[in-house]
């Protein structure tokens, strides 16, 4: 049976490099599609579409959302005023993620934040919240030490 299936590449093979056309296709549209896409396509994460929703309102939660910005990895594109319109904001599509920054966050003592792990204190305890279905998930935030 493999014999038989041999022959027939075999025999298509030839067939194909007869024709000057089919050789064409064959070979040079695809390193033609590899030369455009392999610099059109990119899986670079920038200015992902972010809500922002500051409890604190003060210069510490201001200067985390300027540097957020600044980053080019976030675009604070909203700032809801209520946890139901980051769930809504979340479900039709508008934003990726939300980032909510609480209440006396930058003034509640420093103790609260000491890292038993790595024996240092963190410079911050930002939470950032993931609504998936409806489960609300909270965990520390990734750039901390």
């Amino acid at each position: 049976m493999f014999e038989r299936i041999r022959h027939i590449v075999i025999k298509e093979f030839k067939q194909l490099f007869r024709d000057k056309r089919s050789v064409f296709f064959l070979f040079v549209v695809p390193v033609i599609q590899l030369m455009v896409f392999g610099y059109v396509a990119t899986f670079d994460v920038n200015s992902i579409s972010t809500a922002f929703y500051d409890l604190d309102k003060s210069s510490e939660s201001r200067e985390l959302e300027r540097r957020l910005t600044a980053s080019g990895y976030f675009a604070v594109r909203y700032r809801p005023s209520s946890e139901r319109e980051i769930t809504d904001l979340i479900h039709r599509g508008k934003v990726l993620c939300a980032i909510q920054v609480k209440q006396r966050i930058f003034t509640e003592p420093k103790e609260k934040y000491f890292d038993t792990n790595t024996g240092h204190y963190r410079r911050h305890r930002f939470e950032y919240g993931h609504d998936c279905h409806g489960l609300r998930k909270y965990h520390y935030c990734p750039l901390c030490p």
